[in-house]
């Protein structure tokens, strides 16, 4: 059985509640993370020196190349591969998008940035993969593949996602 759907005021069909706080995986099942701002992930030895002297002792050293430490990367979490595609920007769109629609992109994101968990009407599901594919697909397919999985109606007797994520009510109780 899938998610339950309602309507909202308008009167659009919203579905049922998506957790934007799971960690996008890679093949093999481990996180995929992202650099912290300011960090490049990788930089030549000989670059090092460029950095903030506070940031050098965050790489390792192998064949020339400066990676940065596991510890000082991020997870990917699904929030961060919305909130990625619903603020690119694209410039043949810029002749096209009104100001209305740009602000709901805009308002959506800020949303989506702060909560844990969110339901989506089924227009801004058929969006926000449009956005997805658009923005993140030129760079990682895979990121597109698991964010559609992601938006996909899940299953109710699934009691842990795949990702092992659990829902914070979830997680206070496992916790106790």
């Amino acid at each position: 059985m899938g998610r339950e759907s309602r309507r909202n005021q308008k009167g659009k069909k919203i579905m049922g509640k998506i957790c934007l706080t799971q960690v996008v995986k890679d093949l093999d099942g481990q996180p995929m993370t992202v650099e912290q701002t300011g960090l490049p992930a990788v930089v030549l030895e000989k670059d090092l020196q460029t950095l903030e002297p506070d940031n050098i002792p965050k790489y390792v050293t192998r064949g020339g190349l400066c990676f940065l430490k596991k510890e000082f990367e991020k997870s990917l979490l699904f929030r961060h591969v919305l909130t990625g595609a619903l603020l690119h920007r694209v410039e043949e769109e810029d002749k096209t998008l009104s100001n209305e629609a740009l602000m709901e992109r805009v308002m959506l994101a800020q949303k989506v940035h702060e909560a844990e968990s969110f339901s989506f009407t089924a227009e801004q599901i058929v969006l926000l993969k449009k956005l997805v594919n658009r923005r993140w697909a030129p760079a990682n397919l895979l990121i597109v593949g698991r964010a559609f999985e992601m938006l996909e109606p899940k299953e109710e007797e699934e009691a842990i996602p795949r990702n092992g994520h659990l829902p914070e009510r979830e997680r206070e109780q496992v916790t106790v």
